[in-house]
């Protein structure tokens, strides 16, 4: 209902205002996916899908001319009390996200004669305004989707018989839906542009236009479809003139998989021009191509809840989950109505479980037993902290909590079992190394970051390749340090030779392996040791420097390779 108030007195009421105003606020868009009345779905059809659709629509008192006027207070007239309006729409999609559409209005209506306003009522048939309608989806998923759409009309409306306003106008719709199985749910939100059209006191002219709806699916083939639409002028000076909210209800049906029936009703909530005292419907749409919809997901009802007791173990059918195979009742899951034959399920059959509510650890200590073993090498150190759970600790007042043993307490790599000082380092100078004490004397070792460094030269007899027995106090040195550096993995023995002839890599390389053959046989492990000549090609003096052989024949030891502690 709409209630325009004509501010003029009845004198001069009785001029006609102009009656190019627009009505249509229920104008479905052609669409190939269809399911709401009104609002438009983002969802597009696939590339090549086309639609026709025919919406016939009845509605009541759209517009209702009061006044201010206290002689013609309780007066009003009805220009136009009913309308019946048949639309054609048609719809194509293409490029798997554009929609293109038109629609093409045809009015049949009637008013009454005025009483006081001087307005001509409408009478007969009219042509509204041709629209043009464009869609394109921004963002799809499997149930979501944003899409935009423009509307854009020609002035084709029949003049003065309230078919459309004067000039073409625009309409921008921003589209976000949301569809499931059995629900739907879709929202609108636009900008309408269009030419001023005057009644009364009243301008039409832009309008914020919005609508939101809602279907669900009750049966496979019909919906259930509840809508709300209005807009809001821009700028007018009668706010109440240019505002509507309108109500939706209907269903719509599915015959066969191409055609859709909708009927439905609607109200105007708020007063505003085109909004009716009620309005009816009948939307027939054809879309060959258009989705088919999901197959319903339905829940058959429960069978009869079986009360026997088909393995008589005092646990009903319906609550066993074994019928066929007794409980064996023994205070382990003993409601479920299933034997249990490995209660703490560690893989050990109840029957040979030593532990059957506990679980094997299964570290490989008394696996089979089925019992946890919280102490595997039984040292009273709990394996949980325990750093060595197979080995036990030695108790020797030497870090006797950690669980490990350690056979070398001072780390000076004589074993605890002959180590006459086995908490003191022993000193590596040559004096008594393998006694593990502490004693007098310089060393003739020193432990550089990348070398082993010697004080005194490794000599040989002669020019050959046997090592002098005066050198053995400095390898043993060499031997006991590598020994207490258990983090020295790889250390190479490298020899150079005084240049003397074309067999000097032979030379060094003999040496390099008689040094490391020598502390192989002291008991350093083969693998810590490389050995490698390296000729006379580096010299530290010329040839023919005085003593320049006692200075080029040289035995370094290269660290190589280090444990990361």
């Amino acid at each position: 209902v709409v209630v325009a108030a004509l501010a003029t007195a009845a004198s001069v009421a009785h001029a006609d205002p102009t009656r190019n105003i627009e009505l249509s606020t229920f104008a479905p868009a052609p669409s190939t996916e269809v399911e709401s009345f009104t609002v438009e779905t983002p969802r597009v059809g696939v590339d090549g899908a086309w639609a026709f659709d025919l919406a016939v629509m009845h509605a009541t008192n759209l517009v209702v001319v009061g006044t201010d006027d206290p002689a013609f207070a309780t007066m009003t007239d009805t220009p136009v009390s009913a309308r019946t309006a048949l639309q054609l729409g048609f719809a194509y999609a293409f490029a798997g996200r554009f929609e293109a559409g038109l629609r093409l209005p045809f009015y049949s209506q009637s008013g009454s004669d005025p009483q006081f306003s001087g307005l001509t009522p409408a009478q007969g048939t009219a042509f509204g305004d041709v629209v043009l309608h464009g869609k394109a989806a921004l963002m799809s998923t499997a149930s979501m989707g944003v899409a935009a759409s423009l509307d854009v009309s020609a002035p084709t409306a029949t003049d003065g018989q309230f078919a459309g306003v004067d000039g073409p106008s625009g309409h921008v719709h921003g589209i976000a839906g949301w569809h499931g199985n059995r629900l739907a749910f879709n929202g609108n939100l636009g900008l309408l542009l269009r030419g001023a059209g005057e009644l009364g006191n009243i301008s039409q002219g832009n309008a914020v236009t919005w609508g939101v709806g809602a279907s669900y699916r009750a049966l496979p083939a019909a919906w259930v479809i509840a809508e709300s639409v209005g807009q809001v002028g821009m700028g007018s000076a009668s706010p109440s003139g240019v505002r509507n909210l309108e109500g939706l209800l209907g269903v719509r049906y599915e015959v066969g998989s191409a055609i859709g029936v909708s009927v439905g009703v609607g109200r105007g909530v708020l007063n505003g021009v085109g909004s009716p005292d009620l309005r009816g419907f009948v939307l027939i749409d054809v879309s060959p191509r258009a989705r088919k919809a999901e197959p319903l997901v339905t829940r058959p009802p429960p069978p009869p809840r079986d009360t026997r007791d088909d393995d008589g173990d005092g646990v009903v059918n319906a609550d066993d989950a074994c019928p066929m195979d007794a409980e064996d009742v023994d205070d382990f899951q003993d409601d479920d109505g299933c034997p249990d034959l490995d209660n703490d399920g560690d893989g050990i059959p109840d029957a040979q479980d030593q532990c059957p509510l506990e679980p094997e650890d299964l570290d490989g200590t008394k696996d089979d037993d089925g019992c946890i073993d919280p102490d595997d090498d039984g040292d009273g150190i709990p394996d949980v902290d325990d750093k060595c759970p197979n080995e036990p600790e030695d108790f020797d007042g030497y870090m006797d909590n950690d669980g490990c043993d350690e056979p070398d307490n001072d780390g000076d790599g004589i074993p605890d079992v002959i180590d006459q000082c086995a908490l003191e380092p022993e000193t590596i100078n040559g004096n008594q190394d393998d006694d593990g004490c502490p004693d007098n004397g310089d060393s003739l070792v020193m432990v550089m970051p990348d070398r082993i460094e010697i004080f005194e030269p490794v000599t040989f007899v002669g020019t050959g390749a046997t090592i002098n027995r005066k050198s053995a106090n400095v390898l043993g040195q060499v031997a006991a340090t590598m020994r207490a550096n258990r983090d020295f993995k790889r250390v190479r023995v490298t020899v150079h030779v005084h240049p003397r002839n074309s067999k000097d890599q032979e030379l060094s390389d003999k040496r390099a392996e008689a040094v490391r053959d020598w502390l192989v046989q002291w008991g350093i492990e083969p693998e810590r040791i490389e050995a490698r000549g390296m000729g006379s090609t580096r010299p530290l003096v010329p040839k023919s420097q005085k003593g320049a052989a006692a200075l080029n024949d040289r035995v370094e030891f290269i660290i190589l390779e280090k444990e990361v502690k």
